[in-house]
C-alpha cells in the first residue's frame, strides 16, 4: 500500500548525484526501452542528464517514495530544444547508434532532424506540436504502475506550468495502446495525429490549459 502524502515531487535543478543517475538510467532502460535514450550507454544517458539539468528549455522531473526516484520525466519547452540542446552529444549517439547497427533509429532520428515526421499532421495540430510544451519521456517504476501514482506525477506537472502561463498546450508522444489509454482516461488529453517512425507511427496527444 502507498502512502501517497510521502510521494515527494521535485524540479531537479543544480547536480544530480550519480546514485540518482543510475537510477534514471534504470528507469529509462526499462520502462522507455523504445526510446533513442535506452538504447545508448550509460555514459551518454548520463551526459544526457547533465544537459536537461542545466538547459534554460528543458526540465528533469522525479517522484520519489521513501527517498528513491520511482517515476521521472523530461520536458522542453518546444521540441526544437530536444536537438539544439543536445548539439555536443549528437556526434557520440550517432556513432554509437552506427556501432550497434541501430539503422532504424538513425532514420527516424533523420526524420525528426528533417521535420518527415510530422508530415501525417495538418496545419493546426503542426503548429500546435512545434510550438507548445513537449513531454518528452516520462516513466514510472513497473511496481508502482497501475496505483495513482502516474497520473498523480501529471497532475504535478500540469500544475507546474500552469502556474507559469508559458504555453497553452502540452504534447506527448506514445507507441502504447495501454499509455494511450491512461492520457485519454486519466489525464484529460486527446489524441490529435501521428508522426511517422519506423516500423510504426508515434500516437502524438494533447493537454490543453484552462
Amino acid at each position: 500500500m502507498i502512502e501517497k502524502e510521502k510521494i515527494k515531487f521535485s524540479l531537479i535543478i543544480g547536480d544530480l548525484l550519480d546514485s540518482d543517475k543510475k537510477r534514471l538510467s534504470e528507469l529509462i532502460r526499462k520502462e522507455n526501452s523504445q526510446s533513442i535514450l535506452a538504447k545508448q550507454s550509460e555514459n551518454i544517458i548520463f551526459d544526457y542528464l547533465d544537459v536537461v539539468i542545466k538547459s534554460n528549455y528543458l526540465k528533469l522531473f522525479c517522484l520519489r517514495y521513501n527517498n528513491e526516484i520511482i517515476a521521472y520525466a523530461i520536458t522542453s519547452i518546444k521540441p526544437k530544444y530536444l536537438i539544439s540542446e543536445f548539439q555536443n552529444l549528437k556526434a557520440k549517439i550517432f556513432f554509437s547508434l552506427l556501432l550497434d547497427f541501430k539503422i532504424t533509429t538513425l532514420l527516424n532520428i533523420m526524420f525528426s532532424i528533417l521535420n518527415i515526421d510530422l508530415i501525417l499532421l495538418n496545419k493546426q495540430n503542426l503548429i500546435k506540436v512545434r510550438e507548445n510544451l513537449n513531454l518528452n519521456l516520462i516513466a514510472v517504476d513497473s511496481k508502482y504502475q497501475s496505483k495513482g501514482v502516474g497520473s498523480l506525477f501529471i497532475q504535478k506537472i500540469k500544475s507546474h506550468y500552469k502556474e507559469l502561463e508559458e504555453t497553452k498546450y502540452m504534447i506527448c508522444e506514445t507507441y502504447d495502446q495501454r499509455a494511450i489509454k491512461f492520457y485519454l482516461d486519466k489525464c484529460g488529453f486527446k489524441l490529435i495525429g501521428k508522426k511517422l517512425r519506423i516500423p510504426k507511427n508515434l500516437h502524438i496527444l494533447e493537454y490543453e490549459f484552462e
